[in-house]
């Protein structure tokens, strides 16, 4: 980060940004986040539109849009904190 305090601040902004879209989790394929989702005791339920439904006994049922058969990172850091047992 001291690097760029020799930048310009958009040139400091764009790096910050950068570092932090390096440790969020890109889109992943739904059938590995089915897959997180069934080894965590989940079972898909139904499909509505792109939202695919799961549930498991005991727990709040869990909807995550599907669109060309990619999860959004928002979604897949859910999954992992749903598998992790957060």
């Amino acid at each position: 980060m001291e690097m760029a305090l020799y930048l310009s601040r958009t040139r400091a902004l764009y790096l910050s940004v950068k570092e932090y879209t390096d440790m969020t989790p890109n889109e992943a394929r739904f059938s590995e986040i089915k897959k997180k989702m069934e080894a965590a005791g989940y079972r898909l339920v139904r499909i509505s539109g792109s939202h695919h439904y799961f549930t498991k006994p005991g727990a709040q049922p869990f909807s995550i849009p599907v669109h060309q058969g990619k999860v959004k990172p928002y979604y897949v850091r859910q999954v992992e904190k749903i598998c992790r047992g957060d």
